[in-house]
């Protein structure tokens, strides 16, 4: 039987290679649709294969659970249940393995060279899927600026760097602003001590600037037309349920190798997942209708943070914090989950997936009261910065 993602891939390859001999056919938006259709193919056919393997992995792990249990292995058995639980929320094998008995070190690592072998020619794909469409920019590139549309030029060359992985320079938060920042809005002064680790404050109570309340740096933030605020619970929000709707920070915002990203989201989601926090093309989070997720565009990875109870309706606090070495996800003040690796720390998107052709099915419900911090914070820290406008 025809491999679907493999057909779609190869299709979206010829598409790129087409278009470094006739870009003028192709658009900058269609370039880059193409070129993300053709990242979401290669992690489809990488979910595919990695499922298969991972149903045998977890066959032969439960039985050596039960085995250990019998034996009166407290120890084995309980190694075993949690890289039964790792494996499920998709996390990365742990570096350090000296904690591990040896019989599931073996076994981990002949799981590990199996989902090697699988992939190998995934990254290959990937590789030349991204050189293709680099040619294709560059080449978009030139014949903007001759044609005279010098703005078209830089966005070719800016995306042409940010896949390159040296994108022309982001705002930092740790430069600080030209100018000093406006005395913070009343409500804020829940926050006490919290407030000078505070990088900005999207109220998404209104539609001017983004949401945007109060920010340390200057940030460029705007919704496209789709976004409309609507009061719920006696708030204003960001109602992000119609195709498109997405709110853009231009240029992204660089938030270092320590932050916290934490909002107020309404469930259930529109559609099967909601993009909350977007980098250039990372999502460190994506709530779906049972369970919190992300998704690595470089590492063609994704997992899950934990599982949801598909019921779930009202507001809950949603969170996610990085201290440089981990990454953490916190709902409504409790961690439930993480993973042993930062992401993109460029936060470019919110409310929606940074794919064009997806907004469609990506976006959230709606969104209240975002939080951006340079450091990451605690859960106690957390719940009080849920407190500053409670919405349940």
């Amino acid at each position: 039987m025809k491999n679907p993602t493999l057909a779609a891939f190869r299709a979206f390859s010829l598409f790129l290679l087409s278009a470094t001999v006739a870009c003028s056919a192709a658009t900058f938006q269609e370039l880059k649709d193409q070129y993300n259709k053709g990242v979401f193919a290669l992690e489809g056919e990488r979910r595919e294969k990695v499922a298969t393997l991972n149903k045998d992995y977890l066959a032969t792990l439960e039985r050596l659970k039960q085995e250990a249990a019998s034996k009166g292995d407290l120890d084995g058995a309980l190694a075993a249940r949690n890289e039964i639980e790792r494996v499920n929320r998709g996390q990365l094998a742990p570096v350090n393995k000296s904690a591990l008995p040896s019989w599931l070190v073996t076994r981990q690592s002949l799981y590990e060279q199996d989902v090697q072998r699988a992939t190998k020619d995934l990254y290959a794909r990937f590789d030349s899927l991204k050189q293709n469409y680099v040619r294709a920019l560059d080449e978009l590139q030139k014949q903007l600026t001759v044609a005279g549309d010098l703005d078209g030029a830089v966005a070719a060359r800016a995306e042409k760097q940010r896949v390159l992985g040296s994108v022309s320079k982001p705002i930092n938060v740790a430069e600080g602003s030209p100018t000093a920042p406006n005395a913070l809005p009343p409500e804020l002064s829940r926050l006490g001590n919290l407030s000078k680790d505070l990088v900005a404050y999207f109220s998404l109570s209104s539609l001017e600037s983004g949401g945007l309340t109060w920010s340390r740096v200057p940030i460029n933030a705007s919704f496209t037309e789709q976004v409309k605020i609507r009061v719920k619970e006696g708030h204003k929000t960001a109602d992000f349920n119609l195709p498109g709707a997405v709110l853009r920070i231009d240029p992204p915002l660089r938030l270092g190798e320590s932050y916290t990203l934490a909002c107020w989201i309404s469930l259930p989601v529109p559609q099967d997942q909601s993009v909350v926090f977007n980098g250039t093309a990372d999502q460190c989070l994506v709530i779906g209708k049972e369970s919190a997720r992300w998704w690595i565009q470089s590492k063609l990875a994704s997992g899950d943070y934990c599982k949801l109870n598909k019921l779930l309706k009202g507001w809950y606090h949603a969170a996610i914090t990085c201290n440089g070495k981990e990454t953490s996800f916190f709902w409504d003040g409790t961690r439930k989950g993480g993973l042993k690796m930062t992401m993109d720390n460029q936060l470019a998107f919110l409310g929606n997936t940074y794919q064009q052709y997806l907004q469609r099915a990506n976006m959230c419900d709606s969104l209240a009261d975002c939080f951006i911090f340079s450091r990451d914070l605690s859960a106690a820290e957390l719940a009080q910065v849920a407190s500053v406008h409670k919405f349940k």
